[in-house]
């Protein structure tokens, strides 16, 4: 994802979402969170689902070291490919599932801190799942 506004779209299909723990996809971890991995994204359990079989999108940034994180939830399937675009615009992040805008936060950061490197299936654990395309746009991304 661009410092400014942009985009970062990813396929995947987590094959693990509800054993309480967190499983990145994209990011990097140096050993401190900010701007360390700056901008992040895992999959995660999402305990406002009730129990029902649903993760959430966890995501992290940092903005002149100061960090921006949350979850967007009840976003992924297990064993079902699902499409995410992370879209920042203006001070707005937006997530899109499958084309959809599924999620904002309207209190993101104006400036995102990078990190040096990414990975792809990692952060600072492992995904569980199958990944296809990764994607970085120097654009916001909109849905058609």
């Amino acid at each position: 994802m661009p410092a400014g506004p942009g985009s970062l779209a990813l396929w995947l299909s987590p094959s693990v979402i509800n054993d309480a723990g967190w499983h990145g996809f994209v990011g990097y971890q140096d050993g401190g969170v900010c701007p360390g991995r700056s901008p992040s994204m895992w999959v995660n359990r999402d305990d406002a689902a009730g129990g029902e079989p649903f993760a959430g999108l966890h995501y992290d940034s940092c903005m002149s070291g100061t960090r921006k994180a949350g979850v967007a939830p009840s976003f992924f399937e297990a064993n079902k490919y699902t499409h995410v675009a992370w879209v920042k615009s203006g001070t707005d992040y937006i997530f899109y599932k499958d084309g959809v805008a599924s999620y904002t936060d309207p209190d993101a950061a104006a400036t995102v801190d990078l990190s040096e490197n990414y990975w792809l299936g990692r952060v600072d654990n492992y995904f569980a799942g199958t990944m296809d395309r990764s994607e970085e746009h120097t654009s916001e991304l909109q849905s058609p």
